[in-house]
């Protein structure tokens, strides 16, 4: 059970690619150096223990390359975004998973989450809750509105993740 639930987590940052556009497709805000380490899972208490770690590498000035995953590895590129007055935004696009380049034939690479540090040591996740910004975007532009148009629901953002800085 433990297993089958940090997978779930996984598979929504796999899986959860679920777009056809990104908020924007350029990098143009300076990466936010604290998240650059290596996270691990933290599971809740009901999953007990997960080896599942994300490390977050600065790519350039304004983008990072995560690898997360034990086996699988994910590989995607990240950057912040800024949208309104909706802090901690940051644009995944997925490149790779299982040691291969995603398929061209799969247009669904983007996904937007959010984050947010609990503390020095501990960053939240959460994913853009398809069910309320509906995967159907064909534009940014439409994307940003549909984003907007909720941005008091609080359910806007789900699926939160803890992950803990593993220390060097």
């Amino acid at each position: 059970m433990r297993k089958i639930l940090a997978l779930a987590l996984l598979s929504i940052l796999i899986i959860g690619c679920d777009y056809e556009v990104a908020i924007t497709p350029n990098a143009q805000i300076p990466i936010n150096r604290d998240l650059v380490g290596t996270w691990e899972y933290v599971p809740n208490d009901e999953e007990g223990l997960a080896e599942f770690t994300m490390l977050v590498l600065r790519q350039n000035d304004n983008e990072y390359l995560i690898i997360y995953g034990k086996d699988l590895g994910l590989y995607l590129r990240a950057y912040i975004v800024e949208l309104s007055d909706l802090p901690g935004l940051i644009q995944l696009e997925c490149i790779g998973a299982d040691n291969k380049p995603v398929d061209t034939n799969n247009k669904s690479i983007y996904h937007l989450a959010k984050y947010k540090f609990k503390n020095d040591n501990v960053l939240e996740l959460k994913i853009l809750n398809t069910d309320i910004v509906d995967k159907s975007c064909k534009s940014s532009k439409e994307l940003k509105t549909k984003i907007l148009e909720n941005k008091k629901n609080i359910e806007l953002f789900n699926n939160p993740g803890m992950f803990r800085r593993v220390k060097k």
